[in-house]
């Protein structure tokens, strides 16, 4: 089974994901702190996380680069309100595999983890 990590402080956004992939099948974790997510990359190692990089307690950026040292294997996907080449070039830089903006549209999104090899 597929673990997904959804690290995002909307709480709409995480509870939305949450049903959606587990209705797909999927084991799925939410963390509305940063912090949560880097604990949960530790306990639980999930395949793939979805990131926001703008969480009240951290930074994405910053999750994004502890994460590729705790779980190396992790694929992140970042979903951000924030069209940004920057941060995408930033992102994809830190390790992230793929770089998609808010409002996320579930049957993309699925479609793009299915794509992964995990």
């Amino acid at each position: 089974m597929i673990r997904i990590l959804v690290a995002d402080d909307e709480m709409d956004v995480l509870y939305s994901l949450k049903a959606f992939f587990e209705a797909k099948g999927y084991k799925v974790f939410i963390a509305p702190r940063g912090m949560d997510a880097l604990n949960y990359l530790k306990t639980e190692k999930p395949d793939i996380m979805i990131l926001d990089l703008k969480m009240r307690d951290m930074n994405g950026m910053d999750v994004l680069r502890q994460a590729k040292t705790i779980l190396p294997s992790v694929k992140t996907i970042v979903a951000t309100g924030s069209d940004d080449e920057d941060l995408k070039d930033e992102a994809m830089k830190l390790g992230a595999v793929d770089y998609i903006t808010k409002p996320i549209r579930l049957a993309d999104l699925e479609k793009r983890i299915a794509e992964l090899k995990v």
